[in-house]
């Protein structure tokens, strides 16, 4: 029996839901949507399952929510087989393998009948199949922590960062605030957006999407989002250790630490060589790879620096495995890198979309701003020339020249007054 929740631990919603919401990716933002209006202080820290049901208006949801902290003290519980509540016989938060063992009994059960079916009506066989499928979709409970479908093949594998980052520009869009970064065998980002509508991200392809309530500013839509989506190389990617565990693809005669130690000095030189041009080194964590600076938003500047950035990284055989970006003031940006060393055999697609490229083509959207250079103005000569137009009556008396080039000469007219030129 699973564990008894008291009443103020939890809370319970029967929610309708819309037939057209069944696949995935619909179903959940439905959720985040229905309990952001109904759950007070909806956010990361709460956790939510539900469960399907016809009622008498149709397909209804009978969803608990409850912390997430309390969730994760009851799973540590030996035996743990799920949470029970009093208004619902059945059991919310059931373990991976608990789902697996019901869903098979379901599947041999769904199975028979099947078979049943399509022998009486053989005409219909495609119908029922249908049919049996919806249903076992409905009976399929899950929560926010569980196990997303793979990407299977990495060719098809399109980077979350580069949808959104395209999304919005192609909107007419701007990011205030940007992180993104590989963790665990998946991709994240979470940023803050203006000028443009939520709705116009509801395409982007991710396993996990959630954008919090529009803000106007005189008119301007602002908001946020949390987005999450698998890799393809999971099964060799840890971010715990920022590498890439396995055998990596490089010459035997060159040792991890000094690729690693490679990139660390090649990234510092590179510092220091912005050092005069408005760019800030702050902080440096070597064990994480990491790096924190200040960058101005001079468009031209920031352009040649990730370019150099990346060159750097293709030599060291590393990649860009984190980054977040921040207005600081009204001339800088706080920025964070973190850097990782690939294997090429299973990382080859995803650097093809490598993200300082996406960041490169997309300075705009972050704020960078073009700055022309200032034309040189030229010194207007000044051409030595009597005072007066008739040269007869004026006498050159002297000149004196200065250490920097400039000389004063002076003349005398028909008058006898002493005139000065400068030239």
């Amino acid at each position: 029996m699973g564990n008894m929740l008291k009443k103020e631990e939890y809370e319970f919603y029967k929610i309708p839901f819309p037939v057209k919401k069944l696949l995935e990716k619909k179903r959940k933002k439905f959720f985040y949507s229905e309990l952001e209006k109904r759950h007070p202080c909806f956010s990361s820290l709460c956790a939510f399952d539900y469960k399907f049901k016809l009622g008498k208006r149709g397909m209804e949801s009978d969803v608990i929510v409850m912390n997430r902290l309390k969730l994760a003290e009851m799973k540590k519980q030996p035996g743990f087989k799920g949470v029970s509540i009093p208004e619902f016989k059945r059991r919310f938060f059931v373990p991976k393998k608990n789902q697996q063992i019901i869903l098979f009994i379901l599947f041999l059960i769904f199975s028979v009948l099947s078979i049943f079916f399509i022998r009486l009506y053989k005409n219909k066989h495609t119908e029922n199949f249908l049919i049996n499928s919806e249903i076992e979709n409905l009976v399929l409970s899950e929560n926010l922590n569980s196990d997303l479908e793979e990407i299977k093949n990495e060719k098809d594998y399109l980077s979350l960062e580069k949808e959104i980052l395209d999304t919005v520009n192609y909107s007419g869009g701007k990011i205030n605030s940007f992180e993104w970064k590989l963790s665990d065998g998946y991709e994240s980002v979470n940023a803050s957006i203006e000028n443009m509508y939520p709705e116009r991200l509801d395409k982007i392809n991710s396993d996990y999407f959630f954008n919090s309530r529009i803000i106007y500013k005189v008119s301007v839509p602002f908001f946020t989002i949390e987005a999450r989506k698998r890799i393809p190389f999971t099964e060799s990617f840890s971010s715990e250790e920022n590498k890439l565990d396995g055998q990596i693809n490089i010459s035997e005669a060159v040792s991890v630490d000094e690729y690693k130690n490679s990139l660390l000095k090649e990234i510092r030189n590179l510092f220091f060589e912005y050092e005069d041009c408005n760019l800030c080194l702050q902080e440096e964590n070597p064990g994480k790879n990491e790096f924190n600076f200040l960058l101005s938003k001079q468009n031209n500047l920031a352009k040649d620096f990730f370019t150099k950035v990346n060159q750097i990284c293709h030599a060291c055989n590393f990649f860009v495995s984190g980054f977040s970006l921040e207005s600081k003031d009204e001339k800088f940006f706080q920025i964070q890198l973190s850097f990782c060393l690939y294997n090429e055999s299973f990382s080859s697609s995803f650097i093809k979309s490598n993200f300082i490229d996406d960041l490169i083509h997309n300075l705009d959207i972050f704020g960078f701003i073009s700055i022309e250079d200032k034309p040189v103005v030229k010194e207007r000569l000044i051409v030595e020339k009597n005072p007066v137009d008739d040269s007869d009556t004026v006498i050159k008396i002297g000149e004196v020249k200065y250490k920097n080039g400039r000389k004063k000469t002076y003349y005398k007219n028909k008058e006898g007054k002493i005139i000065s030129i400068e030239n």
